[in-house]
């Protein structure tokens, strides 16, 4: 962990938050969610989620299929895992039947 305390000018210190800081973290982020509201764009409900599994992970794909997942396809050598390159099946599972209203 960093411990060093930056001096970017006579009254801006910059240094690691600690758990101490939580509080007031937290105030902040409140305040400035709420002053930028204004200008957050509009997001329509969920209407898409992926879900990638490896093609040995067999009772994964089944709790996606049973979850209204469908495969759409394969992503060679994907993910990093265990010192080697895994390839994945990609999931998909769209929760709309037409064009998103907003």
């Amino acid at each position: 962990m960093i411990h060093d305390i930056h001096r970017l000018d006579a009254e801006i210190r910059l240094r690691p938050a600690t758990p101490a800081d939580a509080a007031s973290l937290a105030v902040s982020l409140t305040r400035s969610r709420a002053y930028m509201q204004p200008w957050e764009p509009v997001r329509p409900d969920a209407f898409y989620t992926e879900q990638g599994q490896r093609p040995d992970n067999v009772a994964s794909q089944r709790v996606l299929a049973k979850c209204g997942f469908e495969q759409y396809g394969m992503a060679p050598r994907y993910l990093h895992i265990n010192g080697e390159w895994r390839d994945h099946r990609l999931f998909q599972r769209i929760l709309h039947d037409g064009p998103l209203t907003g």
